[in-house]
């Protein structure tokens, strides 16, 4: 009875520490981000330090009329993309489990290039393939110019996503 015991206690340890990692980790990475984010939802200016005084405001905010025009147009766009998706996404899921095997590989390819043919949009206007987008509208200098081996997909082959070539967020050279 008393080894069942130590074994049992074996066990819980051996699952504390290996939950541990993952349990920090989300504590780093999700939760103090979230009350981070929550804490300057509560102030005034921006950014939150401590010691400032916490209010609602921004909170009221978010029922003025444009904003609610907002949030109902984006529920009205998330209710169609999900309709539409399980409306095609279903029975052909189902297509594809019941297809004979020599079938399936042709339809997964099918339900891929799409993700894939993302990537080949076209360019702006006066912009050639495969060139990147400037990162500040106008600034074609060298001090703007991000190093290849950090481009990525249609804005240069490399790390940066695209939304970091977006002529609206201003860049600094790299």
């Amino acid at each position: 009875m008393a080894r069942k015991n130590t074994l049992q206690a074996h066990e819980r340890r051996t699952r504390a520490l290996m939950t541990a990692p993952m349990a920090a980790f989300g504590v780093l990475l999700v939760a103090l981000p979230l009350i981070y984010v929550l804490c300057t939802s509560l102030v005034t200016g921006g950014k939150f330090q401590f010691g400032m005084p916490l209010t609602l405001a921004n909170y009221k905010a978010l029922l003025r009329e444009d904003y609610l025009k907002v949030f109902a147009n984006s529920l009205q766009l998330a209710f169609f993309t999900t309709a539409i998706s399980l409306l095609v996404g279903y029975p052909f899921g189902y297509c594809m489990a019941r297809a004979p095997r020599k079938w399936k590989a042709l339809l997964m390819m099918l339900v891929i290039i799409p993700f894939w043919t993302s990537r080949l949009e076209d360019p702006p206007a006066g912009q050639r393939p495969g060139q990147r987008r400037a990162p500040l509208a106008g600034a074609d200098s060298e001090e703007h110019q991000v190093p290849r081996f950090l481009r990525l997909g249609a804005a240069g082959d490399g790390l940066l996503p695209d939304f970091l070539y977006d002529p609206a967020v201003p860049q600094r050279g790299g």
